[in-house]
C-alpha cells in the first residue's frame, strides 16, 4: 500500500506542478477560443494582485479571478481532466500539447455554444476559424498538426486561416494583397 500511496502522490504533485506552469497560457488560449473578454482582470492574476480602484467601473471590475471566463475554465477544467486521467499513459507525450489538444476538441464539439461573440478579440470570427488562427498564430503549432488535429486537409487549414486573418486584418490585406506573414511554398 506505501508504494502505491507514494505512487499516487508523487502523480498528484507532477500534475500540479504542470498545472501551475500551463494553466495560465491554457485559459487565455481558452478565453481566445470562447472569445470572452479578459475584463478589467488578467486570468493570470491572482485575487490578491487585483485591487479595485475608484476608477474601475462595471461588473467585471468587483468579480473575483474564478467569476471571470466562465466558458474558458470550463473547457479548461474538462481538458485538465482528461490529461490527469491518463497522466500515467503519456510517457514520451508532452502533457501540455496533449492538454491543448483536449480543450481545442471540446471546444470544436461544443462549438455551437461559441457561436456568438461574447465581445472577446476574435469575436468576428467563426469557431473553426478561431481555432485554426489561434493554433497557428498565438500557439506556433505547424500547419500540418494543426491539419492532423482538426481532421482537415493542409489546404483547408490555409484556407480558413487566410480567411481569418483577412477578416482580423482588412488593413494589412489592403496593403500588401495578401497577408504579410504568409509563407509561399
Amino acid at each position: 500500500m506505501g508504494d502505491r500511496g507514494a505512487a499516487e502522490e508523487r502523480r498528484t504533485a507532477e500534475f500540479g506542478t504542470f498545472v501551475a506552469g500551463a494553466s495560465g497560457r491554457l485559459l487565455h488560449l481558452g478565453a481566445l477560443l470562447t472569445t470572452e473578454p479578459f475584463g478589467t482582470a488578467s486570468p493570470h492574476s491572482r485575487p490578491s494582485d487585483s485591487h479595485p480602484t475608484d476608477s474601475d467601473t462595471g461588473p467585471a471590475a468587483h468579480r473575483t479571478d474564478l467569476e471571470l471566463l466562465p466558458a474558458a475554465r470550463k473547457l479548461l477544467l474538462h481538458a485538465l481532466a482528461r490529461t490527469y486521467a491518463g497522466w500515467d499513459l503519456l510517457r514520451q507525450e508532452d502533457p501540455y500539447d496533449r492538454t491543448r489538444r483536449e480543450l481545442v476538441d471540446r471546444f470544436s464539439h461544443t462549438a455551437h455554444h461559441h457561436r456568438r461573440s461574447r465581445g472577446g478579440t476574435l469575436g468576428p470570427l467563426a469557431p473553426h476559424e478561431r481555432v485554426v488562427l489561434v493554433l497557428r498564430l498565438f500557439e506556433d503549432v505547424p500547419q500540418g498538426q494543426v491539419a492532423a488535429m482538426l481532421g482537415l486537409s493542409e489546404e483547408r487549414v490555409t484556407a480558413v486561416h487566410e480567411r481569418a486573418l483577412e477578416t482580423m486584418h482588412p488593413l494589412a490585406v489592403a496593403r500588401f494583397g495578401r497577408h504579410p506573414a504568409r509563407t509561399h511554398g
